[in-house]
């Protein structure tokens, strides 16, 4: 025989040593393989060289001469202390099981309960009085001959269920006691004692589970795989006990309660509303009562299996497949127990157990490594496709083919617009992997610019995407995509979709044709899409550059009346000096035929809330309708404080005639609303005052009504 290094040990004579200690000293001293004595007790098994595991004599604990480079030694530790840490659980669990099935808890909570029985009497004091009802309700039936309650046919089954209501409550308790009786005997049968002090570690001691927990048997710790085995069992146990103790714990509350209500078992036999509560109550006493003795029994069978299987583990030393079909075996028929508890309809067993297969396979996965490996493998496989798209063999073969479907799209026919389709799907894609792989979602809009300078053009794509999704796109960066993939293209086509909500004029500015333009702004303002809250600062600029575009969407927006002047004026928390002067190129738009001001016919619902948007941002009246009282006087009339609270001092000279305009435009009513906005405003000195002052004058029109209005009698801008 040879040692690591490959020299001749051979086999030599016991080496007498005093101890244990001694006997590893030597081994760490010494490359030779000895036997050896210590105490002269005989000879142990073969020691190993230096660094390996020192086995010890038949009867030594498995943690006792561990060495350190020894992984068996350690793993076969660490199994039997999360085995006796399982026992302990175990231990605690098996004590809340004895409580439960134990016979004087169980006449305490339920046999002997005066509390119960008390209730029990109310109940059925309460529900004779539906005999009474019923009988008087079938003489009535008998004298308007209503056959089907007459009393003939109902007085037998009411005196009956009249007599038997009375003895309710000892026919539940004799049929729950002789449940009782029949799950008490397998009980009797597990190995306990009278005081049932423990169920569980009878279990355990009649099984192979103390011949690994004790010290009395090397074999089988020395055995890996059995260690494993046996802790996945302790492990499945304890949780499949400790759900059967909770499901045994509901049968007893189930039980007092089907006790306390069990007179309408006879009433609604009586009662038609009551019939089925009846029957329910018949359904869940029989159900309950003889769940326990059916879980017992499957607990004493499980036993009887773990028995059995402890002879055949101390016969040997069983492999992984023989070892894994000998402890599943017990836990199956306490899983199968759980699973009739659930189809039962066992109140709680069904989310009992439920979480507790959860919290199995999630405890299996998280020590078994078995999270950490499917994730593993997984991020693995996915960073070798990654890996495989990078590939010079598969970008070659890619831009091959894209252009090839780029070069036969132009050709007439379905099969260059099928080519085409091809091609724009396989740019979108390349623009998608490219933001993914960039992680454009997390940019802020200084990142996406810097993006939008890179050469890729998908990486530019990407930028300008990410910039469209931020509502920060301008014109320039519209152009960009453009001029990248094409006016046509699917990525042009979905940065307009984008772009287009918060900012419609430079989303279509690429429509040279100013007709086509007009029709594409008028189908978007009508649809869903649009809404002037999602209308950005930079929509409504009046910029030189985007003046005239952003003029072109307002005025075509106001003309389909999906903008008003109530929405003028939330746009103008926007952007102020943007909306003054938009609106100002709006209502004096001219006809492009004509040369006249479009918007006069204050008749006209558009023209008269575009004017009248354009006296609540500017203060003044529009070209287009100044000095022609008539207009001024309609405009007036349908106006309200937010129209009037910025007039301008202007208006005066302009329109000489406007403080009788006012007067005899403005009602009464508006007035108490009007007059208060207007003396807040920027111009009450100036405006407000006069106007209030005039309407205050002796024989004027509203005069007595300024006097008397609370609101208008003080008020003095």
């Amino acid at each position: 025989m040879t040692d690591e290094l490959g020299r001749d040990i051979g086999w030599s004579q016991p080496v007498e040593k005093d101890s244990k200690e001694d006997c590893k000293a030597y081994c760490r001293s010494s490359w030779s393989t000895d036997t050896f004595n210590y105490n002269n007790e005989g000879p142990t098994t073969n020691s190993l060289s230096q660094g390996k595991e020192i086995p010890f004599k038949q009867g030594d604990a498995a943690c006792v001469g561990v060495e350190f480079f020894s992984f068996k030694t350690w793993f076969n530790c660490f199994m039997l202390i999360v085995l006796q840490f399982l026992a302990l659980i175990l231990e605690a669990v098996s004590y809340l099981f004895t409580l439960v099935v134990d016979p004087a808890v169980f006449q305490t909570v339920v046999g002997n309960n005066t509390a119960i029985y008390t209730t029990w009497a109310m109940v059925r004091d309460t529900l004779n009085i539906a005999f009474i009802l019923v009988l008087l309700f079938s003489a009535f039936c008998t004298v308007f001959q209503i056959e089907k309650y007459n009393y003939k046919k109902i007085l037998i089954t009411l005196i009956i269920m009249a007599l038997l209501v009375n003895f309710s409550f000892p026919i539940a308790r004799v049929i729950i006691d002789f449940s009782n009786v029949i799950m008490y005997y397998f009980i009797s049968n597990l190995g306990i004692g009278e005081k049932a002090s423990s169920v569980l570690p009878a279990i355990a001691k009649n099984s192979f589970i103390a011949n690994i927990i004790t010290e009395s048997d090397a074999s089988v710790k020395a055995n890996s795989v059995m260690l494993v085995a046996s802790v996945v069992f302790m492990f499945i146990l304890v949780v499949t006990v400790f759900v059967i103790t909770i499901l045994l714990l509901i049968r007893m509350v189930v039980l007092a309660f089907l006790i306390i209500f069990s007179s309408i078992a006879f009433v609604g036999s009586i009662v038609p509303f009551l019939s089925t509560h009846a029957s329910k109550w018949w359904d869940n006493l029989f159900k309950y009562s003889f769940f326990g003795p059916l879980m017992v029994f499957m607990i004493f069978v499980s036993m009887q299996m773990m028995t059995s299987t402890k002879g055949l583990t101390s016969k040997s030393s069983p492999g992984t497949i023989e070892s894994m079909a000998l402890f599943s075996l017990p836990i199956v028929i306490l899983l199968a127990g759980l699973m009739v508890a659930k189809n039962m309809s066992i109140m709680g067993a069904s989310a009992i157990t439920g979480m507790a297969s959860k919290f199995i396979t999630g405890a299996g996965k998280k020590f078994s490594g078995a999270n950490f490996v499917t994730g593993t493998w997984g991020a693995y496989q996915t960073r070798r496709k990654e890996a495989g798209k990078d590939s010079w063999a598969n970008r070659s073969g890619s831009f091959l083919a894209s252009k090839q479907d780029q070069l036969r799209g132009q050709l007439p026919g379905r099969g260059g617009r099928d080519a085409q389709l091809r091609y724009q799907r396989d740019e979108m894609k390349k623009i998608k992997d490219e933001s993914e792989r960039q992680g454009t979602e997390h940019m802020g809009e200084s990142e996406a610019r810097t993006l939008t300078q890179s050469r890729d053009k998908y990486a530019r794509a990407a930028g300008y995407q990410r910039l469209a999704e931020l509502g920060r796109a301008t014109q320039t960066d519209m152009n960009g995509m453009r001029a990248s993939f094409g006016e046509t293209s699917q990525a042009f086509r979905q940065m307009v979709n984008k772009v287009k909500v918060f900012n419609p004029a430079i989303a279509f500015a690429h429509i040279a044709d100013v007709g086509q333009r007009d029709r594409t702004i008028r189908d978007f303002v009508n649809s869903k899409q649009f809404s002037s809250k999602e209308l950005s600062a930079a929509s409504l600029s009046a910029d030189p550059a985007v003046r005239a575009q952003n003029a072109e969407v307002l005025r075509i927006a106001a003309e389909e009346r999906s903008l008003n002047s109530a929405d003028f004026e939330e746009l103008r928390k926007k952007n102020t000096d943007g909306v003054r002067t938009l609106i100002g190129d709006v209502a004096t738009t001219r006809d492009p035929n004509t040369g006249n001001y479009l918007y006069t016919d204050m008749d006209n619902y558009v023209h008269r809330e575009i004017q009248m948007a354009h006296v609540g941002q500017t203060g003044r009246f529009s070209d287009a309708i100044n000095g022609n009282s008539p207009s001024v006087r309609r405009v007036l009339r349908e106006s309200n404080e937010n129209t009037l609270k910025r007039l301008d001092a202007s208006v005066f000279a302009t329109n000489p005639t406007f403080e009788n305009d006012f007067e005899q435009s403005i009602s009464q009513a508006k007035l108490s609303k009007i007059l208060p906005a207007m003396a807040e405003g920027p111009n009450s000195a100036t405006v407000a005052r006069r106007i209030i002052n005039h309407l205050r004058r002796t024989g004027g029109t509203h005069a007595t009504y300024m006097t008397n209005n609370p609101n208008l009698a003080g008020l003095n801008p």
